[in-house]
C-alpha cells in the first residue's frame, strides 16, 4: 500500500525534473544568461541617479532626517568597505535645486528603461516573437512602464524599510497593552502589501512587455515565482 502511496509522489517528481530540464536547456537556447547579465548592468546603471533622487527628496526637509540615516545604514551594509560617496550623499545637507531633481529622476526612468528592455529581449525569445516594435516605440513603452511599476514598488520599498518608524509611534500613541499586537498587525500588514505589490508589478511587466499581450491570469503564476525567488534571496 505504501508503494501505491508514493507512485504519484515519485511521478509527480520526475515530471518536475523533466520540466526543470527542459527549462533550463531553453534557457541556453535562448541566451538568458546574456540577458540577465545586461539586465543586471542597468539595473547598476539606475541605482546611481535613483541615490540621487533619493538624496535630493531627504535633504529637502530636517523632518526627513532620520529616513536619511536609515538609508545610510542600509548603504554602509550593501557597498563596498571604504566607499562613503554615497553614503555622503544622502547625509548631506542643503537644498538641491529642482532641477537637479528632475534631471535625475528622468536619468533614473532612462537608466530603468534599459532593464526592461532586456527583459523584453528575453520574452520575445521565449514567445518566439518576432521584433516588431521599433526602437522609438519600444523605449517609449519601456519608459511607461518603469513609472508605472516604479510607483507603487517605492512605496512598498519605503513601507519594508521604513514600517518600524510607524510601528514605534504607534506604540507610544496606544500604549504598551496592544504593543506586541499592534506590531504583529502592521509587519504582517506592510509585508502583505509588499508582497502584493511586487507580484502585481511583474505580472504588469509580464503582461504588457511582449507584442502579443498575455491574459492577465496565466502571467500571475510566473510573477508569484519571481516574487518568491526574490522575497527567498532578500531573506537568504
Amino acid at each position: 500500500m505504501s508503494h501505491l502511496a508514493n507512485a504519484p509522489t515519485v511521478r509527480y517528481l520526475w515530471k518536475f525534473l523533466a520540466l526543470l530540464k527542459a527549462a533550463l536547456w531553453r534557457a541556453f537556447q535562448h541566451d538568458a544568461f546574456a540577458v540577465a547579465k545586461a539586465s543586471a548592468y542597468s539595473c547598476i546603471l539606475s541605482f546611481f541617479p535613483a541615490l540621487l533622487v533619493v538624496g535630493a527628496v531627504l535633504a529637502s526637509s530636517h523632518r526627513l532626517e532620520i529616513y536619511s540615516r536609515e538609508v545610510s545604514h542600509v548603504l554602509a551594509r550593501i557597498l563596498p568597505a571604504g566607499d562613503t560617496t554615497a553614503i555622503e550623499f544622502v547625509r548631506g545637507k542643503g537644498d538641491r535645486p529642482i532641477n537637479f531633481l528632475v534631471g535625475a529622476s528622468l536619468l533614473t526612468v532612462w537608466t530603468a528603461s534599459g532593464v526592461v528592455i532586456s527583459w523584453m529581449e528575453g520574452f520575445r525569445a521565449a514567445y518566439q516573437l518576432p521584433k516588431i516594435w521599433g526602437l522609438v516605440k519600444e523605449r517609449a513603452i519601456a519608459c511607461s512602464l518603469v513609472i508605472l511599476a516604479g510607483l507603487p514598488m517605492t512605496i512598498a520599498t519605503f513601507l519594508v524599510v521604513f514600517g518600524s518608524q510607524v510601528e514605534g509611534r504607534a506604540m507610544l500613541h496606544t500604549g504598551h497593552r496592544l504593543g506586541l499586537l499592534i506590531l504583529l498587525m502592521w509587519t504582517g500588514i506592510r509585508w502583505l502589501l509588499a508582497v502584493l505589490t511586487s507580484v502585481g508589478v511583474i505580472a504588469l511587466i509580464y503582461h504588457n512587455a511582449v507584442p502579443r499581450t498575455q491574459r492577465r491570469h496565466t502571467v500571475l503564476p510566473g510573477a508569484s515565482l519571481a516574487t518568491a525567488a526574490n522575497v527567498s534571496i532578500a531573506a537568504g
